[in-house]
């Protein structure tokens, strides 16, 4: 029980139990109206203890600026004034609590709901004018969005403490100190002083968990997608659109290169913390990794990368993806005839989910014997391209095909569902939607994969309609930013949220004008 950003909030116990507990906590409040204490023991526990704050409520306001004075007089390092105080008691108290270098929390407490947001901020306001160091807000919550609204606070203010009294409101309390509060209070094992006030071990349990995780998101940090082509990935827009819900500092860019060990060395130059990695790396990358997860292993093609201290590790969330779109339309996979178009690293992975979930999975490709190599690794069933069986009934089909590739069978087949990789028109869906069938779009299996990125990368899942928000924003050819690597700082990358780097080392200007051409032509389809 050390936690500078925990504040055991004691009342309710004898003389004896309060030196005991503010021996064993880093920062303690003592709430004087709660415990029956003489001035001479009021004047030994703040001279126990450098870190306490003083605290009475009570309507009795001339008492109570009695004991804050005696509380400073004796050595506390903070006290809590209520902001309801009438002025001639509250100045005087809070201008000798500033000549004294003390810390002054003016609180306000509303028992019976939460007022919206504009008033909060006028009442936080109003703290800070009339001399607070720490604003602090209780309120009660009567519904989860109660909840919601005190977070927020933290957006819009800082040296603030805002939490929710009531069961309704525990979040509040564990969240605090990831959102930016100095600290959260808790309670003894024996009594709370508050309303919905947790125990002190519980909450420092859950923020020698937690926060280290949190702590990390604060920190500054670039993540991209590499590719050829790479302008007209969508994953910079859903990304950043999920940073922005989650206050976290980081942005999302594209990257072109011109080889997988170029992928690697970016990665430790620049640095970069996290990637996604699209075609044609997603099985050249696998060379250049330190690690591997045993999915993206088995599957032999690598979507994820992540940079601990230099080190590369590849993982594979394409698998989770197709299942996930698939499971959100409510699909059943078990037992159920599933057809996958492709060779390459998109196709191997989709392959992977269902029959992971226990699909009867059938890959055809152009390529035959890429299609075999898919059917031995993972015991599927082996279509002809050119003799393709259509007797066969599928309940899914999954497309990992370019936009414009055409199989010559795709009239000829049946199926209920098609989820396809392409988040462009392809000519797939289109044939497929004239069939009767429901096309899943590529972006939700974008979306999806992401999401599960995202959870390698933060420990956290993002919300799917956060990152589906972000496919919105469409780039507009008149207005993208493109910078050069290495002749661009890092900053001017962040600083410009540049929609897409190229990495220019050992090319020409013909040959880097090239490149920024081909990448416009193939985004715009111009």
């Amino acid at each position: 029980m050390s936690r500078p950003d925990i504040c055991l909030s004691i009342g309710h116990i004898g003389y004896d139990e309060v030196l005991s507990n503010i021996k064993k906590v880093a920062l303690a409040e003592i709430r004087i109206d709660l415990l029956n204490l003489s001035q001479q023991q009021i004047k030994t526990i703040f001279r126990q203890h450098n870190n306490l704050i003083a605290t009475y409520r009570s309507n009795d306001y001339e008492k109570m600026a009695s004991l804050l004075c005696l509380a400073l007089d004796s050595g506390c390092d903070c006290i809590d004034i209520d902001i309801e105080t009438p002025e001639n008691l509250k100045d005087p108290i809070i201008k000798k609590a500033s000549k004294m270098g003390k810390k002054v929390i003016v609180s306000y407490h509303n028992y019976t709901e939460t007022p919206d947001l504009d008033e909060l901020n006028n009442i936080i306001a109003k703290m800070f004018n009339s001399g607070a160091n720490i604003a602090k807000i209780a309120c009660t919550a009567k519904k989860s969005s109660d909840s919601s609204k005190i977070m927020y606070l933290y957006t819009q203010n800082s040296n603030l403490v805002a939490f929710c009294m009531g069961k309704l409101g525990a979040i509040t309390r564990y969240a605090a100190p990831i959102l930016g509060a100095p600290f959260t209070y808790a309670s003894t094992k024996k009594q709370a002083t508050a309303p919905g006030q947790i125990d002190y071990t519980e909450i420092e349990n859950f923020l020698n968990k937690h926060l280290p995780i949190y702590k990390t998101m604060l920190e500054k940090k670039l993540f991209a997608v590499f590719g050829i082509p790479v302008l007209h990935s969508k994953s910079p827009q859903i990304f950043n659109s999920a940073f922005r819900e989650l206050n976290i500092d980081a942005f999302y860019t594209r990257i072109r290169v011109q080889s997988p060990a170029n992928i690697a060395k970016l990665f430790k130059d620049i640095p970069i913390a996290g990637a996604s990695i699209t075609s044609p790396f997603k099985e050249e990358i696998i060379p250049f990794l330190d690690n591997i997860s045993r999915d993206a292993s088995y599957i032999g093609a690598v979507n994820t990368v992540t940079n601990d201290n230099g080190k590369l590790t590849g993982h594979n969330t394409d698998h989770a993806g197709v299942f996930e779109s698939l499971n959100s339309k409510g699909i059943n996979l078990a037992g159920k005839n599933c057809l996958v178009l492709g060779g390459g690293g998109a196709a191997r992975a989709a392959v992977y989910g269902l029959v992971k979930n226990g699909a009867n999975v059938y890959i055809c490709n152009r390529t035959y014997s890429k299609a075999q190599n898919i059917s031995e690794k993972f015991g599927c069933k082996l279509l002809d391209w050119d003799n393709f069986d259509n007797s066969i009934q599928f309940h899914v089909a999954v497309s990992a095909l370019l936009p414009e590739a055409t199989p010559p069978f795709m009239e000829s087949i049946q199926f209920k569902y098609l989820l396809d990789a392409s988040y462009k028109p392809s000519a797939t869906s289109h044939i497929s939607q004239k069939m009767g069938a429901t096309i899943i779009p590529g972006e939700e299996w974008l979306v999806y994969q992401a999401m599960e990125s995202f959870k390698i990368f933060w420990g956290i899942i993002p919300s799917f309609q956060a990152m589906k928000n972000g496919l919105k924003k469409e780039l507009k050819k008149d207005e993208i930013k493109i910078l050069k690597y290495p002749s661009e700082s890092i900053e001017n990358i962040w600083d410009n949220e540049v929609d897409l780097l190229i990495s220019a080392e050992d090319l020409n200007v013909e040959q880097q004008k090239s490149i920024i051409d081909e990448e416009i032509d193939k985004s715009f389809d111009s």
